[in-house]
């Protein structure tokens, strides 16, 4: 269920139309078609692609792009800044990691929309879908055990390769907690503790409060800092065959440990297959082998691993309360607290916590 929205396509296309006509100078016979929001993901902003082409300079323009629009109503956050993840992507745009081309942001000022939004280049191929997982339907379950192999190493080669990318000569420092004044799990726990009270509005969760707890009183000394995706999973990739070719959703994108962003990556696959009760895909490795392949990639330790997977698992749990909530306020999802998507992730959170 990808954030709603009340317009209609006509509408879309009326609004992209004229905003395009006054954004490019001396466009003519500009033209929006193909409008399509994507159904199988996308939770925290709406997601339009669509064909665009116009006439400049006696010349034809014409190509597939994408518009990320803030979302209204509700969300799975509360204050998504998207020209943060634009920059984000720009910067990314001359390294390693291949992230779809950005062509412009707009301020919600005088935006079509009365939302801000910005535009990338198009990139084709294929995603492995969220609902139904991965892991359970779709081409990546029927591609084989070799290729769900190389979609796995793949993809944690580029976060191996995120992870040794030098922060600060990217210009992302606006990642950093307060300021960076003292950046780190500290702040991290901080800035999410905000977010944890908006989610649960009063709301009693002793297992979610007991981790928080938790966490601040066995924080890591030391830890290094990377630029951390903050969503990383295969289905936040587009692949062309086992290639990755866009990694896609930095809204969660901070400077923190790196090794936060490895047990996301684990956490987050583990609570949607063996947590739910589903396999895992014959090709994907343990987790022992993918630290293994991590620590020979980057050249250094894996550290405090149990501890950032206790995290990982108290912000997935956190955030599909909030999906949940979603959910029950649309008419999508029984309210009974029982069958909410955030139960899988918290048992999860609770074994580990036994375990630390």
């Amino acid at each position: 269920m990808p954030v709603p929205t009340t317009r209609t396509v006509d509408e879309t296309r009326r609004l992209l139309t004229d905003w395009l006509r006054e954004r490019i100078d001396g466009a003519s016979d500009v033209e929006v078609a193909d409008i399509v929001a994507p159904k199988e993901n996308g939770f925290s902003s709406e997601t339009l692609m669509f064909d665009a082409r116009w006439c400049q300079d006696g010349r034809e323009i014409a190509g597939r792009y994408v518009a990320r629009v803030e979302a209204t109503g509700y969300s799975v956050f509360p204050d998504i800044d998207l020209r943060q993840q634009y920059e984000v992507l720009a910067a990314l745009r001359d390294t390693p990691i291949p992230v779809p081309r950005v062509l412009c942001f707009q301020e919600s000022e005088g935006s079509p929309f009365g939302q801000a939004f910005f535009v990338m280049a198009h990139v084709a191929g294929r995603i492995p879908a969220d609902h139904p997982p991965y892991a359970v339907k779709g081409w990546l379950t029927d591609a084989g055990a070799d290729a769900q192999a190389e979609v796995y190493w793949n993809t944690l080669d580029m976060l191996a390769d995120l992870h040794g990318l030098d922060w600060r000569t990217l210009g992302v420092e606006g990642l950093l907690r307060d300021g960076g004044a003292a950046p780190g799990m500290a702040a991290e726990l901080d800035n999410f503790q905000s977010y944890l009270d908006w989610v649960l509005d009063g709301r009693e969760n002793p297992v979610l409060a007991g981790a928080l707890a938790h966490l601040r009183a066995a924080i890591p000394a030391d830890e290094p800092l990377a630029l951390n995706w903050g969503d990383p999973k295969v289905s936040n990739v587009i692949f062309d065959g086992t290639r990755p070719v866009a990694v896609l959703d930095w809204e969660l994108a901070a400077i923190a440990p790196p090794v936060a962003d490895l047990a996301f990556f684990f956490v987050l696959h583990r609570a949607n297959t063996q947590m739910r009760g589903h396999a895992n895909l014959p090709g994907f490795p343990e987790e022992d082998r993918a630290v293994a392949r991590y620590e020979e990639r980057t050249g250094r330790p894996v550290q405090h691993l149990h501890y950032h997977k206790v995290w990982s698992a108290l912000r997935v749990t956190t955030i599909l309360l909030r999906l949940g909530d979603m959910f029950i306020r649309a008419g999508k999802l029984d309210p009974d607290p029982a069958r909410g998507p955030h139960q899988a992730p918290q048992r999860l959170l609770q074994d580990l916590l036994e375990q630390a």
